[in-house]
């Protein structure tokens, strides 16, 4: 009988030594999405109002759209979708990616794992797959949140838009963190990754911003990874097929990239 404790270690190693955070932010985006779904009824009446009266800033800040913002997939997209979802799953992108390897190497103890019968391959495979699980374990808490809101409250969603909206979501915490280990992988520097990752972030959102605002950077919209996430119109419209390959391909290409510099990087274990 095959036990995937032993076939997987590094994986399950990774995920139990974390299960206290995984904890705290499924269950706080749960609690957070099962009261929005409670709320909406009781705001319904007053949001068309209150979107009429916002600053079109706003609207660019929150990422949502006030014109839908009385339907529930617009409340969800300006509540939970804008801009709490994406940004909190950026968080926990940076934070694993400068983490997987990056707390071995600060410690002292990669080269000790590296010595064992694991190969750098293996190491970095089940690490980036356990991360990958971490996020999407957060993600789709809050899919689990509004699942239990519909059943509760007068709260009439797409569901399978809903989905798609946090597998987006996911997924842009998954480049987030492909594009922070492949710096700590290259570097070998925590603190470069974390830099690396945080800037990644801030910039891809400023990008997708400004050209809500300013009509002459309308292009600058397609360097944003908030732009391809698109989770607000996702919720409306569905998923842009073409968004999410675009989106695991980089991914893809992040982790081959990380993979390729790690193995040719000297860690002191040849």
């Amino acid at each position: 009988m095959i036990n995937p404790l032993n076939n997987f270690p590094i994986y399950f190693v990774y995920l139990f030594s974390r299960w206290r955070s995984i904890f705290v932010w499924s269950t706080c985006l749960f609690l957070l999405a099962l009261m929005f779904t409670g709320l909406y009824e009781s705001f319904s009446s007053e949001i068309d109002r209150m979107s009429e009266n916002a600053p079109a800033p706003l609207e660019a800040v929150w990422g949502g759209d006030l014109e839908y913002a009385s339907t529930p997939e617009g409340w969800l997209g300006i509540e939970l979708y804008g801009l709490m979802l994406p940004v909190i799953l950026s968080i926990v992108g940076v934070i694993a990616g400068a983490s997987v390897i990056g707390n071995e190497e600060n410690d002292g103890t990669l080269e000790l794992l590296l010595a064992s019968p694991i190969s750098r391959f293996t190491l970095l495979v089940q690490k980036y797959l356990a991360a990958a699980s971490q996020m999407l374990i957060i993600a789709f808490s809050v899919w689990i949140g509004i699942f239990i809101g519909t059943l509760l409250f007068p709260f009439d969603v797409s569901l399978l838009n809903v989905f798609y909206a946090t597998l987006m979501a996911w997924l842009l915490g998954l480049v987030t963190f492909s594009i922070t280990l492949s710096v700590q992988c290259a570097k070998g520097q925590k603190t470069a990754a974390v830099f690396a990752g945080t800037i990644f972030v801030s910039a891809s959102y400023i990008a997708d911003i400004l050209p809500r605002l300013i009509d002459g950077l309308s292009s600058l919209k397609w360097v944003s990874a908030f732009f391809y996430y698109g989770g607000s119109d996702v919720l409306l419209r569905g998923i842009e097929p073409i968004n999410l390959l675009l989106i695991v391909l980089v991914c893809a290409l992040m982790f081959a990239f990380s993979i390729w510099t790690f193995n040719r990087r000297d860690t002191g274990i040849s």
